[in-house]
């Protein structure tokens, strides 16, 4: 494994998950994936729910992370590692799936991460058993609540960097208008149009010609010949 990927590498890039969601359907049913930081910023609680009845929940640490790269064979950096995660979940390059299993309602979260344009490696996250409306109804509508909170304060810092960024790009936007306006004004004139070579004059007679037709060179000579008549 690369020596970078380690703790530290896990503990510096992990934020790169930090407030991500994104929503699935499942047998017709719409699924709520929302992504977060664990407490002390060192582990990934990840929590997905159809809102009503079912909540799951996981809390992947670094131990966790370490084995789900070496089923999946990766061998780069963490911080390469957790954007193709990213990418993932969002959509943007690779995608997922959950899987319920019927029999113990366990929830398989399958990854798939896009290496190249032919190459994608598949990474499955058993997220484990539900908790369930009717266990503990007071104890589900607090998690219900915390991943709504949790999620709505996420989208209000994704805005928020949004509103950043569009300003940052009419800051640099601005600046760049400013420089050409500043390299216009000091360049020459430049006439309108370029003149035109000139053409031959149009007004010129041509000569007419006194010569010989097959010969124009050859003045002509007058007539020779017998004078018919006398005198």
């Amino acid at each position: 494994m690369n020596q970078i990927a380690n703790r530290e590498d896990f503990n510096t890039n992990i934020k790169i998950l930090a407030d991500m969601s994104n929503s699935t359907k499942y047998k017709n049913n719409d699924y709520l994936l929302f992504f977060s930081l664990g407490e002390r910023d060192e582990s990934l609680i990840i929590t997905i729910t159809e809102g009503f009845n079912y909540l799951w929940a996981k809390e992947l640490d670094f131990d966790d992370f370490e084995k789900i790269r070496k089923d999946l064979g990766f061998q780069g950096t963490y911080a390469n590692f957790f954007t193709l995660f990213r990418e993932a979940i969002l959509m943007t390059n690779g995608s997922f799936k959950i899987e319920i299993h019927p029999s113990n309602s366990d929830l398989d979260l399958t990854v798939y991460y896009k290496i190249t344009k032919s190459a994608t490696l598949t990474g499955v996250i058993n997220i484990g058993s539900p908790m369930h409306y009717e266990q503990d109804k007071s104890m589900f509508r607090q998690f219900i609540r915390k991943t709504l909170i949790d999620l709505q304060n996420s989208k209000r810092k994704e805005a928020a960097n949004l509103e950043r960024e569009v300003f940052e790009l009419k800051e640099k936007l601005k600046a760049a208008e400013d420089k050409i306006t500043v390299l216009s004004k000091n360049m020459p004139n430049v006439p309108q149009s370029l003149p035109q070579a000139d053409e031959p004059a149009q007004d010129q007679k041509k000569k007419k010609s006194h010569g010989d037709l097959i010969n124009p060179n050859l003045k002509r000579r007058k007539a020779v010949g017998a004078k018919i008549g006398g005198g």
